[in-house]
């Protein structure tokens, strides 16, 4: 395989993980979103606020990101599908944290 072959594939893997952990994401932001109501202590509720609000500022910055794909030269196309993948586990694992903290409240 060539050196080009090898950064398709990795990229192609990469953007294939950032799919699938956006779908996990999605789902947390529904159950926390829907879920909000039966928090009681105020300390959770503000770490809601807190996990939200880094959720809603990554969904924007992830979109230009995305688009930075379909703009920038290949070159950047593993850099960039590599950074996606970091960040949305970074954030869908916070939205995790926060979700078994309100399962265990």
């Amino acid at each position: 395989m060539s050196v080009n072959e090898n950064l398709t594939l990795f990229s192609g893997i990469t953007t294939f993980l950032f799919i699938v952990i956006s779908f996990v994401e999605f789902r947390l932001n529904s159950y926390l979103r829907s879920h909000y109501q039966e928090i009681n202590d105020e300390d959770l509720r503000q770490r809601w606020h807190k996990v939200m609000r880094m959720e809603n500022q990554w969904n924007l910055f992830s979109w230009v990101l995305i688009l930075a794909l379909f703009i920038l030269p290949d070159n950047y196309l593993l850099l960039i599908s590599s950074i996606l993948c970091l960040l949305e586990t970074v954030v869908t694992h916070r939205m995790d944290q926060l979700k078994r903290q309100m399962q265990h409240q």
